[in-house]
């Protein structure tokens, strides 16, 4: 046996001795140059010094300067977009007061082609951003006052003709309060009582004829007609999708219906429903998901009544089928489904593909009626930070009516 005690000596002998013989015996060889090579490089080596551009932005982010010049807690801030579509580029003034208790928010806007808005609400308590729970219990008082000098008109119905295009001008106040409870983290039931006043007119696009030119009468309800409505009903959310990698995972879907009432004419009092539910569903990544939305909207007008045209449902514009123009088919049924697979970039860049389907109808039973459904599909990057798109590029393609490229201030759902 003390031969072999001898032999695991001289083995361990050889095995602690080997790195320095190996390293003077290699060191006249290829492999011993290329390792000596590589042993000089990582001593050089230098930590990784990010560009003029990427240091930028995430100064940006890491100072929340993005937040704190166009939507910070309190103080005078700059409003970007936020009208409603179709009004070309909007900025204006804004300035908000808030604390745990309470949140007011003030704004004014002006667009490119003329229109302009006014806003005003007071919230208690103050809302809160994800991933914060919302508050159990909520109430808002607010106001709204806008013109619209260019709103599109094509008339009703799915086969509607871009010869019949028309301009219409729309001015709408509002007044409103509402109230709602948040019993767990994930579903909120709310209700509103609002006052608004309705008045359209002639539009002012030098390009088009305006509506009482090509549609009147039973052709477009309440062209010629001031209201004032009672809106009153509520809504319940169910919000289960979390945001892992700055991109929402799970679900979101809203149900409302809202009431009505004709205050002068007595003729146009009628229901409004909607259904929109939303799904995000990863791709073994949070930072790759397919975003699905289905999306239904109805009135429903009183026994001898009818609806108001500009409050009928539409589609087309960058929240629906977005191969076409804003407000391009209209009638008292809506229907889009859309789904995109969109992708992180950076942290600041997000892409995506994506296909819309959807039509109009008059009876609600012919949304179901799959046959003639305007499609579209394309692709879009979006800009912003903390998961919230702050501009969005996007090229669609597949409409019968050429091809869009849009830049628009918000996401798409």
């Amino acid at each position: 046996m003390n031969w072999m005690r001898y032999v695991f000596v001289c083995m361990a002998a050889v095995l602690l001795a080997a790195p320095r013989i190996a390293a003077g015996q290699d060191s006249d060889t290829r492999a011993g140059q290329a390792e000596q090579q590589r042993a000089e490089k990582s001593n050089q080596l230098e930590p990784y010094t990010p560009g003029k551009v990427e240091r930028a932005l995430r100064l940006v982010e890491e100072r929340y300067l993005a937040q704190r010049l166009f939507n910070p807690p309190r103080g005078l801030f700059t409003r970007w977009g936020g009208m409603p579509e179709g009004q070309g580029f909007t900025f204006g003034p804004a300035y908000r007061f808030s604390n745990y208790d309470a949140s007011f928010t003030t704004t004014a806007a002006i667009s490119i082609i003329g229109a302009y808005e006014a806003t005003a609400r007071l919230e208690l308590p103050r809302p809160t951003a994800p991933p914060a729970k919302p508050a159990s219990r909520f109430l808002s008082f607010g106001g709204l006052y806008h013109h619209l000098p260019r709103e599109d008109f094509y008339g009703f119905g799915q086969q509607s003709s871009p010869d019949t295009h028309a301009n219409f001008l729309l001015n709408e106040g509002r007044l409103d309060v509402t109230g709602g409870l948040a019993p767990v983290e994930w579903f909120t039931v709310s209700g509103t009582a609002e006052y608004r006043r309705e008045e359209a007119g002639r539009g002012n696009d030098p390009l088009l004829p305006s509506i009482e030119l090509l549609h009147t009468g039973a052709a477009a309800p309440a062209s010629q007609t001031d209201l004032d409505f009672v809106r009153l009903g509520g809504q319940a959310y169910f919000n289960y999708a979390e945001a892992p990698q700055r991109a929402p995972v799970g679900g979101r879907y809203l149900f409302s219906t809202y009431k009505y009432l004709d205050q002068t004419a007595d003729r146009f009092s009628f229901n409004r429903w909607e259904v929109d539910l939303q799904q995000y569903i990863p791709v073994f990544t949070p930072s790759r998901l397919i975003a699905l939305r289905a999306n239904a909207v109805g009135v429903v007008p009183d026994a001898g009544n009818d609806v108001p045209f500009y409050l009928q449902p539409t589609l087309g514009g960058s929240h629906t089928i977005r191969a076409y123009p804003h407000q391009r088919f209209r009638d008292r049924n809506a229907l889009v489904l859309q789904a995109e697979y969109r992708y992180i970039l950076n942290d600041f860049m997000t892409g995506s593909v994506f296909y819309d389907t959807g039509k109009v109808a008059f009876d609600r039973k012919d949304l179901w009626d799959f046959d003639g459904m305007k499609n579209d599909y394309g692709i879009s990057v979006r800009f912003g930070f903390a998961g919230i798109a702050a501009l969005r590029a996007e090229i669609a393609w597949g409409g019968d009516e050429g091809t869009v490229y849009a830049l628009r201030f918000s996401d798409v759902f």
